[in-house]
């Protein structure tokens, strides 16, 4: 069964985004700093994950491009931008251990900190449930 934790915000693309405390005490809507990775859904069409090419920090990205590659045993996905964004970070341990992201989707397995430039499209956790169960499948997440 796929796990999707109800205090983070979720794309039709299978990534998930946890908000900074900081910024989300403070409500901000636009320039919104957090995490981002793959839901469990994701991580488990990939197969067990052995390379992740991540940007470089300070890097821009606009919406749908290409942020980073994640090579899985059973195919190649690309991670795009859901919204306009800067990296802040990519996840150091992901370097040397890409399968944190198949052993721990929502914790240790984040791969990119960023400070979002606009207001993406979220899916709440009961949403992205719904959207699992209609069996709708994003490409390229």
């Amino acid at each position: 069964m796929t796990q999707i934790p109800a205090d983070r915000k979720y794309t039709e693309g299978h990534l998930w985004f946890l908000p900074d405390e900081k910024t989300a005490a403070q409500n901000l809507k636009t320039e919104e700093t957090g995490i981002v990775g793959l839901t469990d859904y994701a991580q488990s069409r990939l197969g067990d994950l052995i390379a992740v090419e991540m940007p470089r920090a300070g890097a821009n990205f606009a919406a749908h491009d290409v942020v980073a590659y994640l090579e899985g045993i059973l195919q190649t996905s690309e991670l795009e931008a859901f919204a306009n964004m800067e990296v802040i970070e990519g996840n150091p341990r992901l370097e040397i251990h890409p399968d944190l992201v198949n052993r721990e989707p929502y914790g240790e397995g984040w791969v990119l900190r960023v400070r979002l430039k606009g207001m993406p499209r979220w899916l709440e956790a009961p949403d992205y449930a719904d959207y699992l169960e209609k069996g709708v499948i994003v490409e390229g997440a």
